[in-house]
């Protein structure tokens, strides 16, 4: 339900949307997993003063940040360079944004910029949360990148992360070449 209700947010009155929101966010955690995950997917394409209610609600619930990171992480590579530096710099606020915007960074990592890629790999230095959600998105592509990557994440700290569920998954381990090396 939280996923279909971001596709219209922007067309639902501030003073609806707000209450709702109010009520909706903190009482029901999946609500506002898929509702923060639908808003990140949509990011690029919403208002400004949207984008700013969305970074704020991080604030109130671990589960909308979760998502919220995730479908951001889905839509990282539409954004303005600018906000993407923004978005990096701001998932020092909540480990549960930093662990989901790794996840749906590591689900389209084969897609993203070279220069890009770099820069996840740097940011997992900064963060285990986000290490640990890059690691889980990219269990499930790394077949999709070339040996240079691959060989670029075998030395990396994200190694540790792609094998182990982030807190909560019930995903079962895989196994690969570089994370079982």
């Amino acid at each position: 339900m939280g996923l279909g209700f971001s596709s219209i947010v922007e067309f639902i009155p501030e003073q609806t949307r707000t209450s709702i929101l109010q009520v909706l966010i903190p009482k029901y955690q999946n609500f506002a997993f898929g509702f923060g995950n639908g808003v990140g997917r949509a990011f690029p394409s919403l208002s400004q003063e949207l984008q700013e209610e969305a970074l704020e609600l991080v604030e109130r619930s671990n589960e909308f940040a979760a998502g919220l990171g995730q479908g951001l992480g889905f839509s990282f590579k539409y954004l303005e360079p600018i906000v993407q530096q923004g978005l990096m710099i701001f998932m020092e606020r909540s480990n549960e944004f930093a662990a989901g915007l790794g996840q749906g960074l590591g689900n389209i990592f084969p897609s993203l910029s070279q220069e890009q890629q770099e820069e996840a790999l740097e940011l997992v230095e900064r963060s285990n949360e986000f290490a640990a959600g890059l690691g889980q998105g990219l269990s499930h592509n790394l077949a999709y990148l070339d040996e240079m990557s691959q060989a670029k994440l075998g030395s990396a700290k994200i190694k540790d992360y792609a094998n182990n569920p982030l807190p909560g998954s019930e995903k079962k381990r895989h196994q690969c070449r570089i994370c079982s090396s």
